[in-house]
């Protein structure tokens, strides 16, 4: 029983909201004729006005471009308001009913057959951004499909005895001209400005257009208000609009011509101004036809152009997003890192290329303790560098764990590449020691290596090696380096000493900024450093890799905090405390450097208010932390637990020397403490 009162009150409700749709339906079908119609009266009383000879034909009539534009907004529904507003314009016009129906009726037919046309033989699309819609509506809906009403009318006109049939021919001609100028004129106006969203644009500004409207404006009313020669003094504005705007901005600049064109010519003003109306405005629509036809047609060029760069812009967007999802598939997560051992990289893509290149790199551990890094660039962009470069990658990447020597590593990812890859490739092969002391590389026509150390100024290491690709035995040569222990190492593809194409002076740069390196061991970002040292604000021409090793870095570290700000001790301690679990693992050793630590720095929060330097030096097997406040000075220090069991005084320094391997302290009366703390940690070191 519920259920079938549901039911019904569902099928209310459905029939209801069913008889709602209806009805705007309805309303839509009834209305939008209705303005049609309208709109077309009112267009006809504006083209009345410019008849002369025959006060039913006029050289200029809005209303077909009205009724297309309505086709091609709303479809074959709105055409009884075409034919009533046709209707009721021309029996207004003191003609018989039955001519002002027939007349109707071809001047409904004429716009009808000219959407027919556009719809069924061009594939008309009403944003006009096309040559061949302009061309099209100026063929079909304008010059063929005008013919008919052209025709019917003139042909109801004479039968009507209005017209003599001796003038058939000279009243054709006019009326003809007149409907084929209202489609130039209103239609793309219509279209461009009320049913059609354009995309994108344009590249010019506010400012510029109304530089352009106010320009327009003047050599308008100059070529038309007076009786200057200038009739063509306006194509430049076309061209302007052309080339800087849309077709909106197109149409209007086309209507502002020509309607002032049209007011001034009817006035006995301008370059038309002698004979009869007719002759002067046919005269006039032949210059405006072609004024029209050309500014549509540039604008679509335009516009056409726009459209195909935006269209290679959002392919080569994808083509880089695709090759740059593949690229960041094959390289590396994350670099090696160990202590006395830093690994930095920097990727950058081309400023003027659209498409990732065919630049890679990649470091990776090896079983027994060495670090393999290779790097290399393939000659291109897009997928097929990309693809070639992530192949090139993983052959080196298994040949390095079947051999130890760079140069064989090299020639079997030859071998395993043959004559699949096109493009010519270079790349290098470098191996370090698992006690970092030496670097053994080999190249494939890559590149060389930069190294530097704190006593040595950077130098470019050996060349070697033919690249992939071109034919001939790549010829690679195993080099072997001894290394300081505080080197840095640069390796990096070609778009680096390129970038202003001047190797020779890009190379000094770059030298320069690595010797900088090393004379700096703070530098966050070693690879960022370079690039900016090298290029500052500028962006390669080609893609670029700068991959750059550290040795002796990762072991330094300096903090500083304010002692007031307990909070800010609570969170310094954990952090110095995880530098350390970084490097030293080792449970038992790590407690008691975390009390160590955790007392030193309640010292400082307790008895040295102000700004308190922490620093961490690791460079040998055992940290070595010291503690800097502008506190005001311990008068001593006294390594016993107090004789007064309730008294806190003495029991931190007391824990710190226990647990210490050793303590220093330097104290100035007014000029803060300096204590110097060796911790119990061992780093842990591979040899």
């Amino acid at each position: 029983m519920h259920e079938s009162v549901g039911k019904a009150s569902n099928r209310g409700a459905d029939n209801c909201y069913s008889a709602e749709a209806r009805l705007k339906k309805l309303g839509r079908g009834v209305l939008v004729p209705l303005l049609v119609a309208v709109a077309y009266v009112a267009a006809a009383k504006l083209g009345f006005t410019l008849a002369f000879t025959t006060k039913q034909v006029t050289a200029v009539w809005p209303p077909t471009g009205i009724a297309l534009a309505a086709l091609l907004f709303w479809g074959y529904r709105v055409w009884p308001g075409i034919w009533l507003g046709a209707f009721a314009s021309n029996a207004l016009s003191s003609e018989p009913l039955w001519t002002a129906a027939a007349i109707a009726t071809g001047n409904t037919l004429a716009p009808v057959f000219g959407n027919f046309l556009l719809q069924r033989f061009g594939g008309f699309e009403n944003a006009l951004e096309r040559v061949r819609d302009v061309l099209l509506l100026a063929l079909f809906g304008s010059a063929i499909a005008m013919t008919v009403s052209a025709t019917n009318g003139v042909a109801e006109l004479a039968l009507a005895r209005i017209v003599p049939w001796r003038d058939f021919l000279s009243v054709w001609w006019v009326w003809w001209t007149g409907d084929a100028m209202g489609v130039l004129f209103v239609t793309p106006l219509l279209l461009t400005w009320i049913g059609t969203r354009q995309k994108g644009s344009s590249e010019g500004g506010r400012l510029e257009l109304a530089a352009l409207a106010a320009t327009l404006l003047a050599a308008s009313s100059i070529s038309f208000l007076t009786n200057f020669p200038l009739r063509f003094s306006v194509y430049p504005f076309i061209v302007w609009t052309a080339l800087r705007f849309r077709q909106r901005e197109m149409t209007a600049a086309i209507a502002i011509i020509c309607g002032l064109a049209i007011w001034a010519t009817s006035h006995g003003l301008g370059p038309w101004a002698s004979g009869s109306l007719d002759s002067r405005l046919i005269q006039l629509d032949s210059w405006m036809s072609v004024l029209a036809i050309t500014g549509l047609v540039l604008g679509a060029i335009t516009a056409e152009r726009r459209t195909a760069r935006l269209d290679l812009q959002e392919m080569l967007t994808q083509t880089k997003r695709s090759a740059v999802t593949l690229q960041a598939a094959f390289l590396p997560e994350r670099l090696p890192q160990r202590p006395g051992l830093r690994c930095d990289v920097l990727y950058i893509a081309a400023e003027r290329e659209a498409l990732i290149g065919g630049d890679w790199y990649d470091a990776f551990e090896l079983p027994d303790g060495r670090i393999a890094f290779s790097i290399g660039d393939v000659t291109g962009h897009g997928l097929d560098a990309a693809v070639t470069a992530a192949r090139l990658r993983r052959s080196i990447f298994a040949a390095a764990h079947d051999t130890a020597d760079p140069a064989d590593i090299l020639t079997k990812a030859d071998d395993v590449l043959g004559s699949r890859h096109e493009a010519p490739a270079t790349a290098l092969v470098a191996i370090l020691s698992r006690d970092l002391s030496t670097l053994r590389y080999a190249s494939a026509g890559h590149p060389p290596p930069i190294v530097a150390a704190p006593h040595a100024a950077a130098r470019l290491l050996a060349h070697g090696g033919f690249p992939f690709g071109i034919g001939i035995p790549i010829a690679s040569e195993t080099h072997v380096v001894a290394l300081d222990p505080d080197a840095a190492i640069l390796f990096y593809t070609d778009g680096l000493t390129e970038f202003k194409r001047d190797i020779v002076r890009t190379e000094r740069a770059v030298l320069q900024a690595v010797t900088r390196l090393v004379e700096d061991p703070h530098v966050d970002r070693p690879a960022l450093f370079i690039q900016r040292t090298v290029m500052g604000s500028q962006r390669p021409a080609d893609d670029t890799v700068l991959l750059v090793i550290q040795l002796g870095a990762g072991l330094q570290k300096s903090w500083t905090y304010d002692s007031r700000d307990p909070l800010g001790a609570h969170a310094l301690r954990r952090e110095i405390t995880h530098f350390i679990r970084s490097l030293a693992p080792n449970e038992d050793d790590l407690f008691r450097t975390e009390l160590i630590i955790g007392e030193a720095l309640a010292n400082t929060v307790e008895h040295a208010p102000g700004s308190v330097n922490v620093d961490i030096d690791w460079t040998d097997a055992y940290p070595v932390v010291t503690v800097s406040d502008s506190g005001p000075g311990l008068s001593h220090f006294v390594a016993t637990l107090p004789a007064d069991a309730l008294n806190e005084n003495g029991r931190g320094l007391f824990l710190i020397a226990s647990l210490a391997r050793d303590v220093q302290i330097e104290a100035k009366s007014g000029m803060g403490t300096r204590m110097r703390i060796v911790l119990p940690t061992k780093r842990a070191v591979d040899a």
